[in-house]
């Protein structure tokens, strides 16, 4: 079985790929989301509780900030 690194090792990495998949949204280019979400695992198995749950709730603020409801109008 494959021993995993130190913590504070895979937070840094995750916290390096973050920076590098933000670099690439703001830049409008194409993000592999399987990565990203391998990255999101990473940054989860190197935090602490309270710091994965602020990214989430950063998360969920930008996904709510960004969600603009539509009317509908019927005939």
């Amino acid at each position: 079985m494959k021993t995993l690194p130190p913590k504070p090792v895979m937070k840094h990495e995750a916290i390096q790929r973050i920076s590098m998949y933000a670099d690439k949204y703001n830049k409008g280019e194409e993000i592999n989301l399987a990565d990203f979400f391998a990255t999101m695992t990473l940054y989860a198995l190197g935090a602490d509780e309270s710091e994965v749950l602020h990214l989430i709730r950063v998360n969920m603020l930008e996904v709510i900030t960004e969600f603009k409801p539509r009317r509908t109008l019927d005939a």
